[in-house]
């Protein structure tokens, strides 16, 4: 099904712009992008002891996983999250506390 949807979406293009048929694909990138419902990263503790996660930054984690990296490792460290991580725990869900930033977090999804 997804070579058939690539292919068509390649077609179209070519058909577009006739000129795209001379283009040489150097290389690509394809993977899962996570996002949650707030799109808000999770940081910190789970459940599950001893297992934290750092996740949920769907497209702008390329960018601000260096400072989520830092948050997660003070968690780490200490046992507590980072003050300007507090907000992004996991329990947020059940707690129905979302973090209302969807229009700030730059991603188009």
């Amino acid at each position: 099904m997804f070579t058939f949807i690539m292919g068509a979406g390649l077609y179209s293009s070519i058909f577009v712009f006739p000129v795209f048929a001379q283009t040489r694909l150097m290389r690509h990138w394809a993977g899962i992008v996570d996002v949650v419902p707030d799109s808000s990263p999770i940081l910190g503790p789970t459940p599950i002891n001893n297992l934290h996660i750092n996740c949920g930054w769907g497209t702008g984690g390329f960018k601000a996983i260096p400072a989520g990296g830092t948050l997660l490792a003070h968690s780490l460290a200490t046992g507590h999250a980072h003050p300007l991580a507090q907000k992004f725990g996991l329990d947020r869900f059940r707690s129905n506390r979302l973090v209302d930033e969807g229009a700030a977090s730059g991603i188009a999804h």
